[in-house]
């Protein structure tokens, strides 16, 4: 039918200024068309890049920006722009500091990876003849290394892909924890050590005055880069008599909140290697800081498993021989 002419993806976003940042400033798209109602600030606008257009309208409500789906907007949504050299434009986004998911072939074509301020998934795609699950750097000819950031101790950080496990965090402690009886909630490993409840405490106490706030500390560079000591004993006074559910349920919008804000930022490689002061560690890079909340996030999820498993410790009987995780 000649007279439907193209598709257009409309994305619906919270701050549209965030937005604009990653889709212009970051992928070099022009906006063509915007409105802009009351003031000077862009409600709606339609974006292109080459061939491909893109739409984005900022929520809204009585007057002012909000009224945003709760959760990651983006979630699960993407779309695919068709080039003629999806590593050309990798290449390019590079020298802008835009760091992607490493290109990999898939269904026959290269594809380009990113993920927007509010978790749209973005993919640049052209046709290829490389053998499927090659990633670029794999091959001789590939004259790009990865978009990985290299950090003090020749350690390999990855924005994306460390961002991939902790958007996971908190759906994998629901799918643990959540309407499980306080047999394993309260449950812990003898004496002074935490239980599973204890645990998700801690990690909100985390998401409120750790990660973010102090990667804001670093990217600032202001004259004081040091952080406040962190309190790894808040949980038992800010959390005490509220269910798990309502922790489970405030870890998860709080770990949200601050993903969105940190891929706003749209952090650059070169600042992963900018420092802060840690008050016992002195100087740290904000790639160290922030592979650690990865870390932290592991551990706490291997820590909650292993303490669930203990309690199971002499059930098992003789396999205990082939269970390390109950002697750990």
């Amino acid at each position: 039918m000649k007279n439907v002419q193209q598709s257009v993806p409309f994305f619906g976003v919270r701050d549209i200024e965030a937005s604009l940042r990653f889709y212009v400033d970051g992928l070099g798209f022009t906006i063509t068309t915007r409105w802009t109602p009351d003031s000077d600030r862009i409600r709606w606008c339609w974006l292109q890049l080459g061939g491909a257009a893109l739409m984005l309208q900022e929520y809204w409500r009585n007057g002012t920006p909000g009224g945003a789906p709760d959760g990651t907007l983006g979630l699960g949504m993407s779309v695919c722009f068709i080039c003629a050299d999806a590593l050309a434009l990798h290449r390019e986004l590079r020298t802008r500091g835009v760091v992607t998911q490493r290109p990999f072939v898939g269904n026959a074509m290269w594809v380009v990876g990113l993920t927007d301020p509010d978790g749209y998934r973005v993919f640049f795609e052209s046709a290829t003849d490389a053998p499927e699950g090659t990633e670029l750097g794999d091959r001789a000819e590939d004259d790009v290394a990865a978009p990985v950031a290299t950090v003090p101790g020749d350690t390999r950080f990855d924005l994306h892909a460390s961002i991939e496990v902790l958007q996971r965090t908190p759906s994998t402690l629901s799918a643990m924890l959540g309407g499980i009886s306080a047999t394993w909630h309260d449950a812990t490993e003898g004496g002074e050590s935490w239980s599973p409840y204890v645990i998700v405490g801690h990690l909100i106490h985390g998401e409120r005055t750790d990660w973010l706030p102090r990667a804001q500390i670093i990217l600032a560079q202001g004259a004081s880069r040091r952080f406040e000591p962190y309190d790894r004993f808040a949980q038992f006074t800010e959390s005490a008599g509220k269910p798990l559910e309502v922790l489970l349920q405030e870890f998860t919008s709080l770990r949200d909140t601050n993903l969105r804000a940190l891929q706003s930022l749209g952090i650059t490689p070169a600042q992963l290697h900018l420092t802060g002061e840690h008050p016992a560690f002195g100087t740290v890079t904000l790639a160290q800081l922030l592979a650690c909340w990865v870390a932290h996030d592991l551990g706490h999820i291997a820590q909650v498993a292993r303490v669930m498993a203990k309690q199971y410790r002499d059930a098992v009987g003789p396999w205990r021989e082939y269970l390390p995780v109950l002697d750990r």
